[in-house]
């Protein structure tokens, strides 16, 4: 689709947005409710609604990779100290 047609279709639609808002407002003070425009995260459970269950797997990922690193760091210093320790031991032994 063209940008130029769009525009047209955009310019030319069927109702004005203050048309169709006009329309909900008259219908909502006359049926006093509206429970398709109604907040769907009313409805979700504290778990759902702060997405406690992907934050925990999301914690999960990350300290397991920290641990890992962490673990990972440790022995390559030993091995690296042990390689600087022994060198220079036998440098004194010869």
């Amino acid at each position: 689709m063209s940008v130029e047609r769009l525009s047209e279709m955009v310019k030319k639609k069927p109702v004005k947005a203050e048309h169709l808002m006009i329309k909900w407002v008259e219908f909502i003070a006359e049926f006093k409710e509206l429970p398709n425009l109604r907040v769907a995260s009313i409805d979700l459970n504290i778990i759902e609604y702060f997405c406690i269950d992907v934050m925990f797997v999301l914690f999960t990922i990350v300290s397991t990779a920290i641990y890992i690193m962490y673990r990972l760091f440790g022995v390559i210093c030993s091995k690296v100290l042990y390689n600087v320790r022994s060198s220079g031991k036998k440098q004194k032994l010869s």
